[in-house]
């Protein structure tokens, strides 16, 4: 197949993905939701999981998130959902 490239148009700039950003969490033993400070998800993650879009008309969603260790509740932002 040919590929055209059509120079009478401007050139688009690519869009740069945001990742997911976590605001807080829920700490397990004490039920308290601790506040943190921006921060972006890791790799360290084996898995992330979207319960809703907008937990409880904040405009975040819930998250969990778990890797063999440790599993954890989080709200914050979805993005474009890349880690």
């Amino acid at each position: 197949m040919t590929k055209v490239i059509d120079l009478t148009k401007e050139a688009k700039e690519e869009k740069v993905l945001k990742p997911i950003e976590l605001k807080s969490w829920l700490d397990a033993e004490s039920r308290e939701i601790q506040e943190l400070g921006p921060c972006f998800v890791d790799a360290g993650w084996d898995e992330i999981r979207i319960l809703c879009h907008n937990y409880r008309d904040s405009g975040l969603a819930l998250m969990f998130a778990s890797n063999n260790e440790t599993q954890c509740l989080y709200l914050g932002k979805v993005n474009d959902g890349i880690v």
